[in-house]
């Protein structure tokens, strides 16, 4: 299992970025991922966070006491579980 930026990632200057996060889950014969916790980093003078979306998985739990040093950390569960690309 890898988790990766999964596309490109595109913006303009004073506009959004969406950073879409997506894991391989082709390697484990068929089981769901249940939950995760992970750890994103930038460069805070270039980027600010704004906040953050659901997609296949539940709305993450967002850790912001490290937004300002370019630091999110974040975590979500999904009892029935979630297959991957």
């Amino acid at each position: 299992m890898t988790a990766a930026v999964g596309g490109e990632l595109t913006g303009q200057h004073l506009n959004s970025v969406i950073v879409p996060i997506a894991v391989d889950m082709s390697g484990t014969g068929g089981a769901k991922l249940g939950s995760y916790t992970a750890r994103l980093t930038w460069n805070p003078a270039a980027l600010s966070f704004s906040g953050a979306q659901a997609g296949n998985f539940p709305l993450p739990q967002v850790n912001t006491d490290s937004i300002g040093y370019g630091v999110l950390k974040f975590t979500s569960i999904s009892p029935a579980g979630t297959g991957g690309w």
